[in-house]
């Protein structure tokens, strides 16, 4: 085989690897999320994709672009005073959890996911305060968002306080590796580097390197 020949196979190779995927991965899917774009019009865009088990409580109050992909299991809790809204080509991984309050009484506030972020398999996101994440950010598996605080100093036990929350702002372009725990009043800068397993606790610079627990800046990366 020639060298000019070679790039032409490789691409009818991927084209054959892409349509394998969609048939054993996305078919059911596309068709769940069919189900959903026609029996809540205006919800999402199209194509929407639902994989088994996925789920979207308090529908009215979401809101989601063009292919987006909802993987299994992947629970959306929408009950807040504002919206849960995901911009196109949103992935969120398999058994993921989507939370906007732990009691009817007090709900969030909002959720924002801009374009072309990938979250990872279970992840847990809890936004009682408002929680953005910036477009094209990138998160591995096991991510801990928490936008949510408790007063200690309140005189009453903390299963009978009404949560609170800052909100968590994640810049656009973070890449943000497994297992890493975000808390409220966080924002991370635009292209932000999180290490596997940091917990970030307080407000980080745009292209930083963070690492540890609590995480640090550890070096900056070129502009």
């Amino acid at each position: 085989m020639s060298d000019t020949q070679t790039p032409v196979s490789l691409q009818g190779a991927g084209r054959m690897q892409a349509l394998r995927y969609i048939w054993y991965r996305a078919r059911l899917s596309l068709l769940r999320g069919l189900w959903f774009w026609l029996t809540r019009p205006g919800r999402a865009g199209w194509p929407f994709f639902m994989d088994s088990g996925a789920r979207i409580w308090y529908p009215e109050k979401f809101k989601a672009g063009r292919r987006v992909f909802l993987g299994r299991m992947v629970h959306i809790n929408a009950n807040c005073t504002g919206q849960v809204t995901l911009g196109d080509r949103v992935t969120i991984g398999d058994f993921g959890w989507v939370q906007g309050t732990a009691h009817l009484s007090n709900p969030g506030e909002s959720l924002v996911i801009e374009d072309k972020v990938y979250i990872g398999p279970f992840a847990v996101i809890g936004f009682h305060g408002p929680v953005r994440i910036g477009a094209g950010t990138s998160i591995g598996a096991g991510l801990r968002l928490s936008a949510q605080e408790h007063d200690l100093a309140a005189g009453e036990s903390i299963a009978q306080q009404a949560g609170k929350g800052r909100g968590i702002n994640i810049g656009p372009g973070c890449w943000i590796g497994n297992d890493v725990k975000i808390l409220d009043g966080v924002e991370l800068g635009a292209g932000c580097v999180v290490g596997a397993g940091a917990v970030v606790t307080k407000p980080m610079p745009a292209r930083s390197v963070v690492a540890g627990v609590p995480a640090c800046v550890i070096r900056m990366l070129p502009a």
